[in-house]
């Protein structure tokens, strides 16, 4: 069994050490829980462009090629990602420069010199990343999905930004947003063969300040400190959002209302999505492309949120009306007999899948660091992967009947799609 501590290291932060059987390899991770959900319009893509800034130099080490080059030096990689809830920093390599990665995760989260000038070149290089984005009509699909399944909401905004409100930010509206967001709810964990006494005390030694970025105030970002959560999906119609593309393929994203993250009908859900697309003969698969030739690959997933969910659908297919038309009528079909189309040995079969990669993940320390900041961010306690097994084991087909049956209400659905013309 891995071994797992976690505790207050200040009133700011708290910390997770996950020992695992990883050899050579450890990863260290920052949790900040702000996201594009904690933006207003006027700076949507701030949580973006402030994870790219703390990559630009520290009081340390000034310049971004001082700074990689030392985690280059011990075979490691500085990356972060941003989502609609939270930011994550991350450092992966080999474990004998731990102290060397903290040192060095501790200088970019206390001490990055977020300069006006390197904030306004980066500001050009995130808003290539949206126009990117943008011309990507998978990504735009999802964009619209969002959009109108969690309409009305903060959760509707995509993650990068837009190019408006990313051009008018300035050092000064990153520093507050920082001393707004960057105080309460963060996590640092550190995952791989580690001995806890010796990390404990080194995440003692750098990060037991307090953030703070003096700066101008801006009340718009000050006065919105509490994150703005919603009770339940409120949709009370089927929605389509069509956009206009003349590309070979046509891609499709359906959604469904699903669950909050500390639901256990996510678990239900996790074989859902692997009895619809887990592997080649899995039903959407077997139908879609085994037997019709629609599509080459579909996906589906649970997002899950604090405090709604989204199940998702995504898939392409060619750019013509009898491909769009008769593939999201297949969707629609598969979807709602689920719940008269699941015998033991598949569901069985599926268990077996995410078992198995659940043990698989539990030796794996950037897994393991990301999963357990989730649980304890969303918990406040740490599931472990034997209970998650438990939990998966225990789940009948009645289960899964129950659940798809609530989730797949077509009147409670939307279709995002790109065509060359209006079909649905």
């Amino acid at each position: 069994m891995n071994q797992i501590k976690y505790g207050q290291l200040n009133k700011s932060i708290r910390y997770i050490l996950c020992k695992t059987k990883s050899n050579n390899d450890i990863s260290v991770q920052i949790r900040v829980n702000a996201g594009s959900r904690d933006e207003q319009n006027n700076i949507h893509g701030i949580s973006h462009v402030l994870e790219h800034m703390f990559f630009q130099g520290s009081k340390k080490y000034p310049t971004q090629l001082e700074l990689e080059s030392e985690i280059y030096n011990c075979g490691g990689v500085f990356n972060a990602y941003t989502s609609k809830a939270s930011t994550v920093y991350h450092i992966d390599g080999s474990k004998k420069c731990l102290e060397k990665f903290l040192e060095i995760m501790s200088e970019s989260f206390f001490n990055s010199l977020i300069d006006e000038t390197k904030l306004e070149n980066e500001k050009k290089v995130v808003i290539n990343e949206i126009n990117d984005h943008l011309s990507d009509p998978s990504n735009l699909s999802w964009y619209g999905i969002d959009e109108l399944h969690f309409k009305n909401t903060r959760l509707e905004k995509n993650v990068p930004g837009k190019s408006k409100s990313v051009t008018s930010l300035n050092s000064d509206k990153l520093k507050n947003y920082i001393n707004t967001y960057y105080q309460n709810n963060v996590i640092i964990s550190v995952g791989g063969n580690i001995n806890f006494e010796k990390t404990l005390n080194l995440l003692k030694k750098y990060f037991m300040k307090k953030i703070n970025y003096p700066a101008k105030e801006f009340k718009s970002i000050t006065n919105d400190k509490k994150r703005i959560l919603y009770k339940k999906n409120n949709q009370k119609k089927f929605n389509i959002k069509y956009i206009k593309r003349s590309d070979q393929q046509s891609f499709i994203t359906i959604s469904f209302p699903s669950f909050n993250y500390t639901s256990k009908n996510t678990y239900i859900t996790s074989l859902i999505s692997e009895l619809l697309t887990g592997y080649m003969s899995s039903k959407l698969y077997d139908i879609l492309r085994n037997k019709e030739g629609l599509i080459y690959h579909i996906n589906t997933g649970d997002n899950n949120y604090e405090d709604i969910g989204v199940f998702y659908i995504h898939f392409s297919v060619k750019n013509k009306k009898e491909n769009i038309l008769k593939s999201i009528e297949l969707v629609y079909k598969i979807v709602e007999e689920l719940k008269d189309t699941i015998d033991d040995i598949e569901l069985q079969r599926c268990k077996n899948n995410l078992i198995e990669n659940l043990k698989s993940n539990k030796n794996n320390p950037y897994w393991m660091c990301g999963n357990c900041s989730s649980e304890l961010y969303h918990s406040n306690k740490i599931i472990s992967i034997e209970k998650d097994i438990e939990n998966i084991k225990n789940i009948k087909i009645e289960d899964i009947q129950k659940i798809a049956v609530i989730i797949f209400k077509k009147n409670l659905s939307n279709i995002s799609y790109t065509a060359n013309m209006k079909y649905l």
